[in-house]
């Protein structure tokens, strides 16, 4: 082995199956000490003038486009999930707010031979707020709040500090507005919990105000929702996009099965189409 990188804390997101596994993975504040793998990205890096460039270089031939919006946007969505995903599962999950340290968090995407779209969480020395009642209290990087409404704002305080910079950088090498990069940071967390919603067996209504709840203050409160519709009887929710991924204007050339840019009677009918070929519960 080379040099060891400083202790990360990992969890792995697999976007097709369970986000609790991501808890299972991390355990908030067990921390793991690894090879530095080639894949692996640091936010600051990243988003930094010189890592962001090497990232639209590398975009560019892949997709065929050279639309700084685009770019930016195609860097940006390979980035967020992952850590709204994580940041998500926490908080519903176990009650505990993860600190996402800007300078000290990196992700790795997948590698030849993993599952599609699987990705790596590193956070360097996790520390994490929880309820004094909480087992994980007594937990190194433990941060000790009384009530659970203090939690909630605690992750949306989390989820501005850390991606507010990024957000500064992408607009500087872009023409993309904060409002649309702030709506698709709200789309994903919205599909986090709809992810989550359906491997716990909630109830949909439940599912749909916890969605709600989340993105229910600046910066996120937006256009992002949940479309809720009724097939055959069946409650199944759905993803209201606040923003476009502007991934239809590569080479992909198709837009999304709730691409905001569709009619609401457009974006019904394809979903009501694709609910029949895989029928499900709850839908991101």
């Amino acid at each position: 082995m080379s040099h060891l990188e400083p202790a990360y804390t990992k969890a792995v997101m697999h976007p097709l199956t369970s986000t609790a596994t991501i808890l299972e993975q991390s355990r908030l504040g067990v921390k793991l000490v690894l090879q530095k793998e080639p894949n692996m990205l640091e936010a600051a890096d990243l988003f930094g003038h010189i890592g962001l460039e090497s990232q639209l270089s590398r975009l560019q031939n892949q997709f065929a486009t050279s639309d700084p919006n685009v770019l930016c946007m195609a860097a940006f969505a390979t980035y967020v999930l992952p850590i709204t995903a994580l940041a998500t599962a926490a908080f519903l999950l176990e009650n505990r707010v993860l600190e996402l340290p800007f300078r000290s968090l990196a992700i790795a995407t997948a590698q030849h031979g993993t599952p599609h779209g699987t990705a790596s969480v590193y956070i360097q020395g996790a520390t994490f707020y929880c309820l004094a009642t909480d087992a994980a209290a007594q937990m190194y990087g433990a941060k000790i709040l009384e009530q659970h409404s203090q939690l909630q704002s605690k992750f949306s305080e989390q989820i501005q500090n850390h991606f507010t910079p990024i957000i500064q950088n992408l607009t500087q090498r872009s023409s993309l507005n904060t409002r649309t990069i702030w709506a698709i940071i709200a789309d994903s967390i919205i599909t986090s919990v709809l992810r989550i919603g359906t491997t716990q067996g909630w109830h949909p209504d439940d599912t749909e105000r916890i969605a709600k709840a989340l993105v229910s203050s600046a910066p996120l409160l937006g256009r992002s929702s949940v479309m809720k519709l009724e097939p055959h009887g069946q409650t199944a929710l759905f993803l209201e996009r606040g923003a476009c991924c502007l991934r239809y204007r590569t080479n992909n050339n198709e837009k999304c099965l709730t691409c905001p840019l569709e009619s609401r009677d457009k974006r019904i009918a394809k979903i009501l189409t694709s609910f029949e070929r895989n029928p499900q519960p709850v839908r991101a």
